[in-house]
């Protein structure tokens, strides 16, 4: 028998799912800057190389935090499972992650 997710759970998921999301979001955006800031204007030659390391630590990171969270049902790593959300429910047991009302938009929390 599955047991109905909580809203401390819930709630402690959708703050995973967002934090999670902005780590990933500044790791993108420092690679991408890496890449297409030498080509718009001259930077010391040392800066490309510092903008690919920061946001390679940053997708180690992400990698590390993806990992972290849990199915309160299961206990299955829920990561591993879609990258880098929440899943609408566990592969492994089902249980159903509905979406808070109190945070519905990724500016929330």
């Amino acid at each position: 028998m599955t047991k109905k997710v909580d809203n401390d759970d819930l709630r402690r998921l959708h703050q995973w799912q967002h934090k999670n999301f902005r780590v990933f979001s500044a790791a993108v955006v420092l690679i991408f800057l890496g890449i297409t800031l030498p080509l718009a204007i001259d930077l010391p030659q040392w800066f490309q190389p510092l903008l690919f390391l920061l946001g390679f630590i940053l997708l180690v990171v992400v990698v590390i935090f993806q990992l972290s969270a849990k199915c309160p049902n299961c206990g299955a790593r829920l990561g591993i499972q879609v990258l880098p959300i929440l899943p609408d429910q566990c592969k492994s047991c089902g249980l159903q992650f509905p979406r808070l009302h109190s945070l519905d938009s990724e500016l929330d929390n």
